[in-house]
């Protein structure tokens, strides 16, 4: 059990003023152990110290990238990016929640009740959350990813995250592309498609379910990126076909490994049976405790 300190993330604040303001940490950096090079480990063609790393969400900028860097995360993932600047949804976007128990796929159709809950230790986080995928336009990109590839540390390496946009003007397949390129450009050793968001191309409403849709959008990514590895994250599957399904897209496609699972798709009321992060967003992502069964059993 990990004592819980103050967040470096405001929930009672917007992610604009996180990001500008953030991350927020007054702790003292402890000493990080060295690792003998002779003992570092291989990902995906780079050697770092250790596999141990902070998934795409979290790190907002350069910011909090150089931040996890000093606290000894050696697998640094730069918050999704878009091709063109988007706002997201407004506040709020991070609720806690009040979930004790593990639960299993048949209780993903339950509406939960957000309540307000003393969080005391790590093993007891939940929370739901719904950003919108925010991103800042392209010249902060540009610059900030190449901030963030000077904070880290030798032994240790940047993902960027990068998800498509469909729009009357262009294909979600080729806004993935941009997005890469762009990515690219700023100096990503290894890139991210991020496909486990609702998407409204795709039939099921999730686009790595669509397997097709997989394989298109991977193969046109491999062909901008060339040797750049490419990682493919996914979301939790209605039943072990669909995931063979996509796993086999993934690889003939020629992407160089998978991310998973991002968070699940659940119903999160208030009391008065509202949606606990306004209208319009029903459904939220769950984080946390509650889900490391589901998570392992993917």
């Amino acid at each position: 059990m990990i004592k819980i300190q103050k967040p470096i993330y405001d929930p009672e604040k917007s992610y604009t003023y996180n990001l500008i303001n953030g991350p927020f940490f007054s702790e003292k950096i402890p000493k990080i152990s060295d690792v003998e090079k002779e003992k570092w480990v291989d990902f995906l063609g780079f050697k770092v110290r250790s596999k141990i790393g902070v998934p795409a969400g979290p790190l907002l900028s350069s910011k909090w990238i150089a931040l996890a860097s000093d606290l000894g995360f050696d697998i640094l993932t730069y918050k999704t990016i878009r091709s063109s600047y988007s706002a997201g949804h407004k506040s709020p976007n991070i609720v806690f929640m009040d979930i004790p128990k593990q639960l299993e796929k048949e209780n993903l159709n339950t509406n939960f009740i957000i309540r307000k809950c003393q969080i005391e230790n790590t093993n007891d986080i939940a929370i739901t959350n719904s950003f919108g995928m925010p991103s800042m336009d392209s010249d902060f990109i540009l610059e900030d990813i190449k901030k963030a590839h000077d904070s880290i540390k030798e032994g240790q390496i940047l993902i960027v995250s990068v998800v498509g946009s469909q729009s009357e003007k262009i294909s979600l397949a080729e806004d993935f592309v941009n997005v890469a390129r762009l990515a690219k450009e700023a100096g990503a050793k290894i890139i991210e498609v991020n496909f486990s968001c609702p998407n409204i191309k795709s039939k099921e409403g999730i686009l790595y379910k669509d397997s097709e849709q997989v394989f298109e959008i991977i193969t046109k990514v491999k062909q901008e990126i060339q040797e750049t590895p490419l990682i493919v994250k996914l979301g939790f599957f209605d039943n072990k076909e669909q995931l063979k399904e996509t796993l086999i897209a993934i690889e003939k496609a020629g992407a160089s490994a998978i991310a998973g699972i991002n968070s699940v798709s659940v119903s999160a009321q208030k009391e008065d049976g509202s949606p606990a992060l306004g209208f319009g967003r029903e459904k939220s992502g769950l984080c946390g405790n509650p889900i490391r069964d589901l998570e392992l059993e993917w």
